[in-house]
């Protein structure tokens, strides 16, 4: 598969889109998938993609941010440079594999009696999430470390 920083219509991305959640076995799942243009405010800040979903009964949304040459600073005043330059495909994997992580309570990563995570331990967990993407990314398209760089 070709590195896609920004798809070029809306037809290819539902197309990738519709094959990576195939990939991933999320088949049982009923995924909207959707692109914008401008980045996505979250609680906290800005992202460059989100996924809402009911896992009872798998459904989700996932929007992707569009935008090859997107800068924090240049576009969210409040956000410092970043070193990792936007990429499409690479945020439709991380949004996807959060459907395969979310769902997990604490006391499967925590053990017996845990029953929610602390601030530090989500982020812990969504870093990891973030180096898996990258890592099936670099699978997928034959790249390495150096492709995210700017």
């Amino acid at each position: 598969m070709k590195p896609i920083r920004e798809f070029k219509s809306d037809e290819e991305f539902q197309k990738i889109a519709k094959d990576l959640q195939h990939k991933l076995f999320l088949d049982d799942w009923f995924i909207i998938f959707g692109l914008t243009d401008e980045p996505i405010r979250i609680s906290g800040g800005y992202s460059s993609g989100l996924t809402t979903f009911d896992y009872g009964n798998r459904e989700a949304t996932i929007l992707i941010l569009n935008k090859d040459n997107w800068d924090y600073s240049e576009d969210v005043a409040e956000y410092k440079p970043t070193v990792i330059r936007n990429c499409a495909l690479l945020n439709l994997l991380h949004e996807l594999l959060h459907l395969k992580r979310e769902y997990i309570v604490p006391s499967d990563i925590l053990g017996d009696g845990a029953d929610e995570l602390s601030e530090m331990e989500k982020k812990d967990v969504h870093t990891n999430l973030e180096k898996m993407a990258k890592t099936l990314f670099m699978m997928l398209t034959g790249t390495n470390t150096d492709y995210f760089l700017k």
